[in-house]
């Protein structure tokens, strides 16, 4: 929320709590997310001289795009960091790949709307998730920026 962090830094914070949360969690039979996330932060800095489009479609093959945590999280990630943060760049690769494109879709326009903010979200699907939903989509980033705001001034 603070800015002056590069997508590296998302990446590396993600990391760090998957890792937390490895350690707190209850044991699952299922895949490291952390190391998931690891493999996104690798497959994209090896593949970054590629299309965008390629990119995804690798971290789709190494990853997965299903609903389980463990693909949804690293491939939203991995999509997030490869498109730079860029929200329609990152909606529109990730919803490509299919699979669970509405879960996927979500989590990547969260995370790059997040990071390159509100004003970088192309007005006409701004007004339609707001005609569709009955919502005023500024007002609702205002009002979580100034909650956040006020938890981290406490």
């Amino acid at each position: 929320m603070k800015g002056d962090c590069k997508p590296i830094d998302v990446m590396m914070a993600a990391i760090a709590g998957a890792e937390k949360g490895e350690q707190l969690g209850f044991d699952q039979p299922a895949p490291s997310i952390a190391a998931r996330i690891r493999l996104a932060v690798e497959l994209v800095d090896k593949l970054r001289h590629k299309p965008l489009q390629e990119i995804c479609e690798t971290l789709y093959a190494y990853i997965g795009a299903g609903m389980k945590c463990y693909e949804s999280v690293p491939l939203s990630l991995g999509v997030f960091y490869a498109a730079e943060g860029d929200v329609a760049d990152g909606i529109v690769s990730v919803i490509n790949i299919g699979d669970d494109a509405d879960t996927n879709g979500a989590i990547v326009g969260s995370l790059c709307g997040a990071f390159s903010g509100a004003s970088t979200i192309r007005p006409d699907w701004i007004a339609k998730i707001e005609s569709t939903n009955g919502i005023q989509f500024k007002q609702i980033a205002n009002d979580l920026l100034q909650k956040a705001a006020e938890r981290t001034s406490r």
